[in-house]
């Protein structure tokens, strides 16, 4: 039913009134509208009408009547007499009220253009006009009459045509809906027609293989047989040496029987040993933790003394330190077994100023570990302290150098701020919000371009104090 609707909504038609081809309506939408839409009178009354009520208004239009009606010799005759001496006279000679007037005669014969034609005889009296027109009445009446089974005949048509249009669209839907059907008939057909072909081709290959099995199973079968008769003659053969077997069986089993004695004394030495050697694995253990401790602490040697290396081995310099950090991998897995922190090289913030260098925090401290790297400014107690400003402020930035982009580096610039009341002070604890620490992310830490070769290089830049 779909499909129906769908079809009868998009088939084009002919609307009654406007007269036009109409594509993307419904009919009974369009005709509905249209028919509601006023137009003026085509005869100039002034008067606005719906189209569907027009034939009806025309026909009783007075501008119409009058402009339709015909110049005959009737029309003459009727217009001697006025509107009012027909009713006078009737009422003076039969005694009744008739009012006749020539616009309703006009109306009539616009209506029935059947009767534009008809002229009415010469009146020789007032009888025959009488007549005459009782005749024309009748006829009158006769041609309503018509006209109303014509109109009932010609809604009945249209209805008609509507259910015709309706059922050649159901027809076509229903056409559509059988050839998809058919097809798809057709295709499931051909799809039986492959599947027996290739039934066929199974069965074909499943006897194929049950003959091949047959014959595997025979020849297997004659092999089988032969090799046991050539296992019967064997045992035949050998029958004299399995009874020497059998004697030496004998003494064997006495032999069994005292190794067996000396097995089970030897199980007794094993359960000592296996004690033994659970106390063995004990110490071990402890052996093997105390050694990863000692690793832990090696390894924290290693960077204490790769710190004192480079103080002593350089010269302090002054408001800048280019600090290269080697075997970064290792030292973050170093730092998150031991929560070791790395130090740089001791340098002044300006000349006979504060001893300052680096702390390196490579796995993080508190909530930012294992995902970031945090860096401050440490005071060191300096020769030049009693000269200098305390609580001192020391402002600057830290640059995680691009190792690859030399032309146009894209460098990570990060600025620091230390307060400290005194040299050895602590810095605060980290805050997101603080400016004593720098935070660097490890997936920024670790790209390309800023770790090459296990090694990156962190650059500080000490403003001038005011």
């Amino acid at each position: 039913m779909d499909n129906f609707f769908t079809t009868k909504s998009k088939m084009p038609f002919t609307c009654y009134f406007c007269n036009k081809v109409i594509e993307n309506e419904t009919q009974e939408g369009h005709t509905t509208v249209c028919s509601k839409i006023l137009q003026p009178c085509p005869y100039k009354c002034g008067s606005y009408v719906a189209r569907c009520d027009m034939p009806r208004h025309k026909s009783g239009c007075i501008n119409q009547s009058q402009k339709s009606m015909p110049k005959s010799r009737s029309n003459a005759n009727l217009d001697l007499l006025g509107p009012m001496s027909l009713p006078t006279t009737l009422d003076r000679n039969y005694g009744r009220n008739i009012v006749i007037t020539n616009a309703e005669v006009h109306e009539s014969r616009e209506r029935h253009n059947s009767y534009n034609s008809v002229e009415l005889p010469p009146m020789k009296s007032f009888d025959k006009l009488v007549n005459a027109f009782k005749q024309f009445g009748a006829e009158l009446s006769q041609v309503k009459h018509q006209n109303r089974g014509f109109s009932q005949w010609k809604a009945d048509t249209e209805m008609l045509l509507n259910k015709l249009q309706d059922s050649f669209a159901f027809y076509q839907s229903s056409k559509s809906n059988s050839d998809a059907t058919l097809y798809n008939v057709q295709e499931k057909l051909k799809f039986l027609d492959v599947l027996q072909m290739n039934m066929n081709i199974l069965r074909d290959n499943i006897v194929r293989d049950q003959n091949y099995t047959r014959n595997l199973t025979d020849n297997l079968t004659k092999k089988f047989e032969e090799q046991i008769a050539n296992i019967m003659t064997i045992i035949n053969l050998h029958k004299d040496d399995n009874l020497e077997v059998k004697e030496n069986i004998d003494s064997l089993k006495s032999s069994v029987d005292e190794v067996r004695s000396k097995l089970t004394n030897v199980l007794f030495d094993l359960r000592a040993t296996s004690q033994i050697a659970s106390g063995t694995e004990e110490k071990i253990e402890i052996m093997e933790r105390e050694n990863s401790l000692l690793r832990k602490e090696i390894e924290v040697l290693k960077g204490d003394v790769e710190n004192l290396s480079s103080t002593q081995d350089k010269e302090f310099t002054v408001g800048r330190l280019l600090w290269k950090v080697s075997n970064v991998k290792s030292k973050l897995q170093t730092s998150k077994e031991t929560n070791y922190y790395y130090k740089s090289p001791i340098f002044y913030s300006h000349e006979y100023g504060y001893k300052i260098r680096l702390v390196l925090y490579l796995n993080g401290l508190k909530k930012w570990r294992d995902r970031n790297t945090l860096i401050s400014l440490e005071v060191l107690k300096g020769d030049y302290d009693s000269l200098l400003k305390w609580p001192c402020q020391i402002e600057g930035n830290i640059i995680l150098r691009d190792q690859e982009n030399l032309d146009t580096p894209k460098n990570v610039v990060k600025q620091i701020l230390t307060r400290l009341e005194g040299p050895g002070d602590e810095a605060d604890e980290p805050q997101e919000s603080s400016s004593s620490f720098v935070f660097i992310t490890h997936a920024v830490l670790f790209q390309e371009k800023y770790t090459k070769d296990d090694t990156i290089f962190l650059d500080v830049v000490i403003n001038q104090l005011k």
